[in-house]
């Protein structure tokens, strides 16, 4: 009996390891890195020739863009002729990122917190980098007005906050019918895995990401969503060179990643690194799904990446996330659409494109690594 005893605890612990071994690998655990953004301060420093680009490497498919910034070569030589050099300055999200907005040269942001830039700081918006959607997704399929009383994980002052706050006012709910739950993007796998929430308002990677690995994981909700490049009005005047070779070099990738298939999958490549040197993991894959997704939100609409003709328009789709901000406190009482609208920079990628063999955005040549000499 006693032999018997200890075969079936040993069978039991073995099963519990490759259970354990198993649910691992279909849920990785994320390193939960935090960037130490005191680090940055040297190349944030004013009079110094290096051109910050903030990003988050976590971002899908805005980081396919900046990631071509960071290995092309012609815009490394264009750069390097007056002595500039660029830098990629890492956040986790929009939120972390926006005090350092005023010092950055570059910002890649979505909707709500470039419009808390543009408000606050002498930043202006001029590409537009993806075009896709966030969703409230829960561990069950439910209905909108089923969400009272639930743990929801949501980033505050984000996109996603603005579809969770929609979602509750089309159901006649506010926040306080709801447990909020404040999560950085890279936490919400976790927190439903770990049965801490039970829904999130979260964007892509991590939306996709969970969608396939939680069985029965159901949408409740979606909303459009945007992704900008934004830069400092003082830098974009002050050194307009550089600046509209930042802006050229968006187009070189664009029109470089509808040449050919192997682009994409070549740029995918570099997102997945990245993610995984920084976080341990990363939910983009070079595969036919990150390739459909890439495309559906950048390159399949035609004027990508120009800024949509009515961007700029009261009562319009990025109006209506400055009323959000301002509903929530985000943005002051009294702060004018107007004015803010003509921070939106129409004609610059025009510009660039009419003189486009000075620019070359149609010639390509992308190094391997980031850390090649140009």
């Amino acid at each position: 009996m006693k032999r018997w005893a200890i075969f079936f605890t040993l069978l039991i612990l073995v099963t519990g390891i490759v259970l354990f071994i198993s649910f691992s690998h279909l849920h990785p655990t994320v390193h939960q890195v935090k960037p130490k953004y005191d680090q940055y301060t040297d190349n944030l420093a004013p009079n110094r020739k290096i051109i910050n680009i903030g990003t988050k490497p976590n971002n899908f498919p805005e980081n396919f863009f900046t990631e071509c910034l960071l290995h092309d070569r012609i815009l490394a030589q264009q750069l390097s002729r007056n002595g500039w050099k660029l830098s990629n300055p890492i956040y986790r999200s929009g939120r972390d990122m926006l005090p350092s907005a005023g010092q950055l040269e570059i910002l890649v942001l979505g909707d709500v917190p470039a419009v808390i830039a543009m408000q606050k700081y002498n930043v202006g918006c001029f590409a537009l980098l993806s075009q896709g959607s966030n969703a409230l997704i829960a561990t069950r399929r439910m209905t909108s007005a089923q969400i009272r009383g639930l743990r929801i994980g949501y980033t505050p002052n984000t996109m996603v906050h603005y579809t969770l706050e929609r979602t509750l006012h089309s159901a006649h709910l506010t926040m306080d019918d709801i447990v909020p739950v404040a999560l950085e993007p890279d936490e919400m796998e976790m927190a439903m895995q770990n049965h801490s929430v039970d829904a999130v308002a979260t964007r892509e990677p991590f939306l996709s990401a969970i969608l396939q690995h939680f069985a029965g994981t159901r949408t409740i909700s979606r909303s459009e969503t945007s992704a900008y490049l934004l830069m400092n009005l003082d830098f974009y005047s002050q050194h307009p060179n550089e600046a509209k070779a930042i802006l050229a070099a968006i187009l070189r990738a664009a029109a470089w990643s509808r040449q050919d298939q192997e682009h994409i999958h070549r740029a995918l490549r570099w997102i997945r690194e990245t993610n995984i040197n920084l976080w341990g993991t990363s939910a983009v894959g070079d595969d036919a799904f990150w390739e459909y997704l890439f495309r559906s939100e950048t390159i399949n609409n035609a004027s990508f990446p120009m800024l949509p003709l009515g961007i700029r328009k009261e009562q319009g789709f990025v109006w209506d996330r400055f009323e959000f901000l301002t509903q929530i406190g985000a943005i002051p009482p009294g702060t004018q659409w107007k004015q803010l609208a003509k921070q939106f920079a129409l004609d610059a990628l025009p510009e660039i494109i009419t003189d486009a063999e000075k620019w070359q955005i149609n010639r390509f040549d992308y190094r391997a690594d980031q850390g090649e000499a140009p």
